[in-house]
């Protein structure tokens, strides 16, 4: 069975395709605001009265915001979507596995605006230009009643204006633990992108990526933390290290070095960081470590 219902003047499609034992419900609508509250309850009840192996729903859809699709079943964008309009999304969002927000005006606090499950079941987030957001996770206002995050692997921020720090506060064990990408674009107040809560549970971390974050002055900042077992080491796993036009950053890391391992790092990407000062860091070149540096 194969279904289609299309309103072009509203740019609306609903696909419904059933092949075989396998169910997938496809939505794309370019209409907003105006659709965003009814549409979303109808979908929902349709999940919820049909069993889908896959969906992709994209509500107020931006093709030149969206990234190429991620390699996940369960894809949900939202894209120039009042906060208010989204209550039917939250136990969407229990089972998706790609999730892209993109203008959602009025969002304040990812956790616990969108719920406080934890989101264990995304493996790939991307937020755009919702500039109200402070910080992805805040534990000392919310505290999670769950570890957070921990099937996730990409994680993309862009156009964040309002953001100050990925994590604040301490984490749950096991948060972020499969976290491998981090990419971070014109997210103008931040001062450090990993702190110290957040380095710990970076457990699987291999890239990090930061450009025209103009605020930041340095990239890893764990001048706090404390280790109680001897001979921890973090960021073993990184292998990609791309920093763009961060132009008051003046050190990669702060903190006792010997608390981290560069073992696995073969890229390094330096470019726009005009007031630097660990370049002998950049010059300890390795074998098969491909190192790129121009700083002005």
């Amino acid at each position: 069975m194969h279904n289609t219902y299309r309103d072009n003047s509203r740019g609306m499609v609903i696909e419904l395709q059933v092949l075989s034992r396998k169910t997938i419900l496809n939505v794309v609508s370019k209409d907003n605001a105006t659709l965003a509250g009814s549409l979303g309850r109808a979908i929902l009840s349709i999940l919820n009265s049909t069993s889908f192996e896959s969906f992709v729903i994209k509500i107020g859809y931006e093709s030149s915001l969206l990234e190429k699709s991620p390699p996940w079943s369960r894809i949900l964008f939202l894209a120039g979507i009042k906060y208010q309009e989204l209550d039917w999304a939250y136990s969407l969002t229990k089972i998706t596995d790609a999730l892209q927000l993109v203008r959602i005006v009025g969002l304040r606090n990812f956790l616990p605006d969108l719920g406080n499950h934890g989101f264990n079941d995304l493996k790939f987030l991307l937020i755009g230009h919702c500039g109200e957001i402070k910080y992805l996770v805040n534990t000392l206002e919310c505290t999670p009643k769950c570890i957070v995050f921990n099937s996730l692997e990409s994680l993309s921020m862009m156009g964040m204006t309002g953001l100050v720090e990925i994590c604040h506060g301490p984490l749950p064990a096991e948060s972020f633990r499969k976290l491998k990408q981090i990419r971070l674009l014109n997210c103008f107040k931040m001062l450090n992108i990993v702190t110290s809560n957040l380095l710990q549970r970076l457990q699987s971390i291999e890239s990090l990526e930061a450009q025209c974050c103009l605020s930041v002055v340095c990239v890893f900042d764990f001048e706090s933390l404390v280790i109680a077992k001897e001979g921890t080491k973090f960021l073993s796993s990184l292998n990609h290290l791309k920093l763009w036009d961060l132009r008051k950053m003046m050190q990669i890391w702060n903190g006792d070095a010997k608390l981290i391992s560069l073992c696995n790092l073969k890229h390094v990407s330096v470019y726009e960081c005009c007031t630097l000062r660990q370049r002998r860091f950049l010059g300890r070149k390795k074998k098969k470590k491909k190192i790129i540096k121009k700083m002005r």
